[in-house]
């Protein structure tokens, strides 16, 4: 079943009296529970395209549909309230808030969920706890590893139980040894949970374990592959 259905997507961004198309003419389907890769170098599109499908941004032209519905005519306070709704983000800075244990972290974008903060501390806890980090909800994001902080922003991206979850560069910051843990919790979640990750990444070492790649260059899909992951 598809979770998006993108048709004649781009995105034109003016700067003065200068255009600069980002994506063109994109189509492409998502289905639910997924794991892909978006790559390309620089430029080619990868961040406009997360940012989409995010609804942090609308399409210059073409149309997006989520679970069916037509995001591109939707107003400003409907996509922020479908977005914290149905989407979650992880960075590859963590953006966890450094005053904040990493309970609290986890329980932010139930705030802004209509019944959710009266269940917040549960929800936060067994967030954390399917991250794997159960006895560190007290803990301040100094407190804890690279690897740690990320696993935070996994479970907080999972708290509001997010139909998809959008990761930009989730490794780029980690060690290997924390970059392959991440990876694997990412995998487990995915089959677990039949969650949707889409992650824009450069990092060969995650390519193995991701079934399905899209590569972007120039704004356009110029790759969409499906492989066995190992």
């Amino acid at each position: 079943m598809a979770l998006y259905e993108l048709s004649g997507i781009s995105r034109t961004y003016h700067m003065g009296e200068i255009a600069v198309t980002a994506l063109q003419a994109v189509d492409l389907v998502i289905d639910i529970g997924e794991l892909i890769a978006v790559m390309g170098p620089s430029g080619s599109g990868k961040s406009t395209l997360c940012h989409l499908l995010g609804l942090l941004d609308a399409p210059t032209s073409g149309q997006i549909l989520m679970d069916g519905q037509d995001l591109s005519t939707l107003e400003e306070g409907r996509r922020a309230s479908l977005r914290n709704q149905k989407i979650g983000f992880v960075f590859q800075d963590f953006s966890l808030v450094p005053v904040l244990s990493a309970l609290e972290n986890v329980q932010l974008p139930l705030m802004f969920h209509a019944g959710g903060v009266h269940h917040s501390g549960r929800r936060a806890a067994e967030a954390l706890a399917a991250v794997g980090l159960a006895e560190h909800a007290h803990h301040r994001p100094n407190q804890l590893s690279g690897g740690q902080q990320q696993r935070v922003a996994i479970a907080r991206a999972l708290v509001t139980e997010a139909e998809v979850v959008i990761a930009d560069e989730p490794t780029a910051n980690l060690d290997s040894e924390s970059a392959a843990g991440i990876m694997e919790l990412i995998v487990k979640l995915n089959a677990e949970r039949k969650t949707t990750f889409l992650l824009s990444t450069h990092d060969a070492r995650l390519l193995a374990h991701i079934p399905r790649k899209i590569v972007l260059r120039d704004g356009r899909i110029v790759e969409d592959r499906r492989e066995a992951a190992s």
